[in-house]
């Protein structure tokens, strides 16, 4: 990860705290944990935290990535905390996750001032406090999202008329397309400076992919001018499938286009299986 570059989104951070991820339930305020770990893995802070880079911060440090383990662990109690850090000496762009192995020279020192930027410390990052929860590191559709998890952990998406919804949806659609729309999510969460890999890569099923990225991403349809396709049409036609049994995924959708209207608008460009 290099780091986006520095806009109005970079302001509404200034002057708020470092955050950081750690897996030790040891650890406690007071305790300074150093750029790198004694297992090589970063130990990278962010001002933002939605920004925290979590595969990064813990493939070595927790037995499983995915949404539901971080969330609810063995005992029901998150698996790992966020953590609120001081910079002990130089803060930087984090030495490995923003400079990489063949780029020669340093990366921008105007990078620190983005609050998506994986920042090292000279010295070394000191805890000062911990969040109650992992709802920041989710976005402002946290409590949808830890929702949503928690009703197919339930066995919500096991329900017959959603599984024979989801058949058709992708039969007439093609699982390319389910491929395209998760893709395009993940590609507008990236284009901010978000962990829209963790997303994709972490959960149980295509599904839940398509469900749990449609709410992680959906504030930012519309407004990434890098990726336009991230539209309500795109968030409609990953949410349709749980809509028909279950209602809206988000209290304020509108009913998404149908089917036959996502269908008629791939022929017209000539793609999906119709094409």
């Amino acid at each position: 990860m290099t780091g986006h570059r520095v806009d109005d989104h970079a302001y509404a951070h200034r002057g708020q705290p470092h955050h950081l991820l750690v897996a030790d339930d040891a650890l406690t305020v007071g305790d300074v944990l150093p750029e790198f770990g004694d297992d090589d893995q970063p130990h990278a802070a962010t001002r933002d935290p939605r920004a925290l880079p979590v595969t990064e911060s813990l493939e070595t440090r927790v037995d499983d990535l995915g949404l539901p383990a971080l969330l609810f662990g063995a005992a029901g109690q998150p698996s790992v905390r966020i953590a609120l850090v001081d910079p002990v000496g130089t803060v930087r762009p984090h030495a490995t996750l923003c400079w990489p192995e063949n780029q020669e020279e340093p990366p921008d020192r105007r990078l620190v001032d983005d609050p998506a930027t994986p920042l090292g410390a000279s010295g070394g990052w000191r805890i000062t406090g911990f969040l109650p929860d992992l709802a920041p590191l989710l976005g402002p559709q946290a409590e949808r999202i830890v929702d949503l998890v928690r009703q197919r952990q339930a066995g919500k998406g096991h329900h017959p008329f959603y599984r024979r919804v989801l058949d058709v949806e992708w039969e007439e659609l093609g699982a390319g397309y389910a491929t395209a729309l998760l893709d395009t999510a993940v590609r507008a969460l990236h284009a901010r400076g978000l962990p829209g890999g963790w997303w994709a890569s972490n959960l149980p099923a295509t599904e839940w992919n398509l469900e749990v990225v449609a709410l992680a991403a959906r504030d930012l349809i519309g407004s990434v001018m890098s990726v336009p396709r991230w539209n309500q049409d795109a968030y409609d036609d990953m949410t349709r499938a749980w809509w028909m049994p279950f209602g809206p995924l988000h209290p304020d959708d509108a009913p998404p286009r149908t089917r036959a209207a996502a269908l008629a608008a791939l022929r017209a460009v000539g793609c999906g299986k119709a094409g």
